[in-house]
């Protein structure tokens, strides 16, 4: 025996016995009046609340849409939570998010991880930004043909008149010491780096020389602890070559 599938005519009419009274009623307004005492102008799916069976689904029907709270959409893929939407931000299971803010060169909207907002990628019109703590480490602006690379850098410095390790802490990788009171005023590289990092240094004094230090049991190549005194006019880049412990000059002078 094959059944037969067949849809309800919208001209159908169907006989509804109320309170003793036969009502002659029309298919379309049967269905118009259920939706409407049902829904209201709206239609609402019940929460599943988890994403092995998802409110909307597709395909096997572990894929799909469901609501885990108020404000709170999730995507379920295979069975899994992978993805959430609040009105804040859309991310992914493994921390990355696309984030509903305006993005400025120092407020990113793509973020690696959505618990540290205030680091990713950000910007402005033709200007790209890598930004870290909220500070806009590298700039990348365009004028169509040409790209111009903008670095985070501390300028105008004074270098600390303690003139001793562990004083006037550098925390740029590029720095202009613009007054370097008495000869030996000092500079103390960071205490935590990595592998390759890089530090440009520059004494922009007319007279004095200053000492650059390594921080506490580190070396810049003349032994543990032991400064560097860069002359008035004069530069020098470092480069890390074993982390958290040593650096190694890659270039110095007066002019590159």
């Amino acid at each position: 025996m094959t059944a037969t599938a067949s849809a309800i005519p919208q001209a159908a009419t169907f006989t509804y016995h109320l309170n003793g009274v036969d009502l002659l009623v029309s298919w379309d307004d049967m269905a118009d009046a259920l939706l409407a005492a049902e829904i209201g102008d709206h239609l609402v799916m019940p929460q599943a609340n988890e994403p092995l069976t998802p409110t909307i689904a597709f395909g096997t029907g572990i894929d799909g849409f469901y609501s885990s709270a108020a404000g709170v959409l999730n995507i379920s893929i295979a069975a899994a939570l992978e993805y959430t939407i609040v009105a804040g931000s859309l991310s992914g299971r493994l921390g990355g998010a696309f984030m509903n803010e305006a993005p400025t060169a120092t407020n990113p909207s793509v973020v690696p991880i959505l618990a540290d907002p205030d680091t990713g990628i950000g910007g402005a019109a033709n200007a790209l930004a890598l930004i870290s703590g909220g500070v806009a480490g590298v700039i990348l602006s365009s004028d169509g043909t040409d790209v111009i690379q903008t670095v985070e850098a501390n300028v105008g410095l004074t270098a600390d008149v303690l003139s001793s390790q562990g004083d006037g802490l550098i925390s740029s990788s590029f720095n202009v010491y613009s007054v370097v009171g008495s000869a030996g005023d000092a500079a103390t590289l960071p205490e935590f780096f990595a592998l390759g990092t890089q530090i440009f240094i520059k004494n922009d004094d007319a007279a004095e020389a200053m000492d650059v230090f390594p921080f506490l049991g580190a070396d810049l190549g003349a032994g543990t602890n032991t400064a560097l005194s860069l002359l008035a006019g004069e530069f020098v880049v470092f480069i890390a070559t074993i982390a958290n412990d040593a650096w190694t000059q890659l270039i110095a002078g007066t002019e590159l």
